[in-house]
């Protein structure tokens, strides 16, 4: 009871203070009773006088358009007691000079500061000569204040400021261990970075452990419900209620778990593979063949689409099949997907024509997950330079007999554009159709399709295969489609069939 009788009174004495202007702040004369007030309390424990300035921190002392309290009160106890001050709160003071810089870095980058008070602008400093402990705890609060004052406009300055404080606490984790039970406070404004880097350095210095405890035993307000929060989640046992922060603290408890599928706390991927490094593989295994396929293009560009379709399939079939090593290398076993490819051209004899030069079929197999098969068309056209060489720009001849029965048997349809360059451009065949009616000739047996025409719907063919084939955009499990696309129709079927196997698990 004493103690909490003492942390009121300190409270009510720096109140008294707090808001007069310092240099009117006198010791010697009429603010003597005060400081020594004060100084027998600082004096008599520099513990109970951090915890009662500690009772009256704010939650929102980063973003308030105020001067903080803590600050004022910083200021008046160094205009009172000196360096006494200085010395028995190393970390109060270094948290207050740390909201000091941070405040002139603010008014340096024209973003929002204190508003203005009875304090002049001369006053925000600190006389006393800090320690060197409370120098680098202002250091951490400068990168925290400044973190939780850059809006997610200033991305790029965000991230240097974050990638900042990673290094701070790394080189200097006793300084956030001094501040853990202010920091928890304030964790809000900083999107939780106060759990990430607790958990963090609890499992390098045994110390936070200890610290956390101690911060339990205070038993008031936020900072104690966050300190146990977080034993919790070191502990393993997870609460009813599930936030944001716990998942992401969580996801280092669960790293055992990697080797299973889904992967829930992976960072968010592009596909359901939940896999951003797999994801890239398969982008550029497409984007090889690619660049592979130019050569073929520039030495035999005036073959016809029979001679150069294969020859892309061979190159993309031989990429993927590459990707296995990398796979293998990357990932941990049981958890990569097993990627195969097949590729087959339909014998003359087998073959019924329709508007599709390719047939691709996936197959997905996640054992207790996921199970599909699914498949779509493509046709392939070339460029009419390379029809008939000479100057000229992209363009391509389409046969609007070939586009109508295309999208008759798939209406996501795709047709993948040989330009001059070799490059393949994935353009929906639906936009195509849209371009034929766009024009008004509908009695014409075809049309032209210019590179101005698609160069903002083209994509490429590592985006096409990876994001939208197999991410599962497009395509049709719908049992007439996929027997089109598979060569299995009785009556019809593209020219070449190209299977992909995604398997995960045994």
């Amino acid at each position: 009871m004493k103690d909490m009788a003492d942390r009121k009174d300190i409270v009510r004495l720096l109140s008294e203070i707090g808001y007069r202007s310092l240099d009117r702040l006198d010791p010697a004369g009429e603010d003597n009773a005060t400081a020594d007030a004060l100084k027998a309390f600082l004096r008599a424990s520099p513990r109970q006088f951090e915890i009662a300035l500690l009772h009256a921190w704010s939650e929102n002392v980063l973003t308030q358009q105020w001067m903080p309290d803590v600050v004022r009160q910083v200021l008046s106890l160094d205009r009172l007691l000196g360096q006494l001050a200085a010395d028995s709160l190393p970390t109060v003071f270094g948290i207050a000079q740390g909201l000091i810089d941070a405040e002139y870095t603010r008014r340096d980058l024209g973003l929002a500061s204190w508003k203005s008070s009875s304090m002049e602008d001369s006053d925000l400093s600190i006389k006393a000569t800090l320690a060197p402990q409370a120098s680098q705890i202002a250091v951490l609060w400068h990168i925290l204040a400044m973190i939780a004052s850059l809006s997610h406009g200033y991305k790029v300055e965000r991230n240097e400021r974050l990638c900042a404080l990673e290094r701070e606490v790394a080189a200097h984790p006793d300084s956030w261990a001094r501040s853990i039970p202010w920091i928890l406070t304030v964790g809000p404004s900083l999107n939780d970075l106060d759990v990430a880097l607790t958990l963090w350095l609890r499992e390098r210095y045994s110390r936070i452990d200890d610290d956390l405890r101690d911060i339990e035993a205070l038993s008031f307000g936020r900072i104690s419900l966050r300190a146990r929060g977080i034993q919790t989640l070191a502990t393993g046992r997870e609460p009813v209620i599930s936030q944001d922060w716990l998942l992401n603290a969580a996801a280092k408890l669960l790293d055992e778990r990697r080797n299973l599928f889904p992967r829930p706390l992976e960072a968010p991927s592009s596909t359901w593979l939940g896999d951003a490094n797999v994801e890239s593989l398969i982008r550029g295994a497409a984007d090889r063949a690619v660049q592979e396929f130019a050569d073929i293009v520039a030495a035999d560009g005036a073959a016809e689409e029979e001679y150069l379709t294969p020859s892309l399939l061979a190159r993309l079939s031989d990429n993927i099949d590459g990707m296995k090593a990398a796979l293998i290398l990357a990932g941990v076993v049981g958890s990569s997907p097993k990627i195969e490819v097949e590729r087959r051209i339909v014998r003359k004899n087998e073959e019924k024509k329709i508007g599709a030069d390719i047939g691709v079929v996936v197959s997905i197999q996640v054992p207790a997950h996921a199970t599909i098969t699914y498949g779509d068309l493509v046709q392939i056209k070339k460029s009419k330079p390379l029809r008939k060489p000479g100057p000229g720009s992209d363009s391509w001849a389409i046969a609007i007999g070939q586009l109508e029965e295309l999208l008759r048997c798939s209406a996501t349809a795709v047709y993948w554009l040989i330009a001059q360059s070799g490059v393949v451009y994935v353009v929906p065949a639906k936009m195509i159709l849209a371009l034929r009616h766009g024009r008004g000739k509908p009695n014409a047996g075809s049309f032209t399709v210019r590179y101005s025409d698609i160069r903002h719907v083209a994509i490429k063919l590592g985006h096409y295969f990876c994001d939208v084939l197999l991410g599962m955009w497009v395509a049709s499990s719908n049992p007439e489609t996929l027997a089109i696309a598979d060569g299995s129709n009785a009556r019809t079927s593209p020219r070449h069939l190209f299977r992909v196997s995604v398997r995960i698990g045994d």
